[in-house]
């Protein structure tokens, strides 16, 4: 599963017997940005801005679509 991209990488995390969740980092300042994690009542994983400020270009968008994509498919494979 791809984790690294132009501008943005994903940091995977474990917790206790839940899903494992991920931290969008910004590439350039190694910044944290967003998580990616399991959304029970969704059942389905989402992204979560870390800041009402952030902004994302359609390029980042569509690599963190790709990013939830992949990690669905890893789960539906478990």
């Amino acid at each position: 599963m791809k984790t690294e991209y132009k501008f943005i990488k994903f940091v995977e995390h474990t917790r206790n017997n839940l899903p494992n969740w991920w931290e969008i980092m910004n590439i350039k300042e190694n910044d944290g940005i967003g998580i990616i994690e399991w959304y029970p009542r969704w059942r389905k994983y989402i992204f979560m801005s870390a800041s009402a400020d952030y902004i994302f270009d359609k390029t980042c968008l569509k690599d963190i679509i790709a990013f939830i994509e992949d990690v669905t498919k890893e789960r539906a494979k478990k």
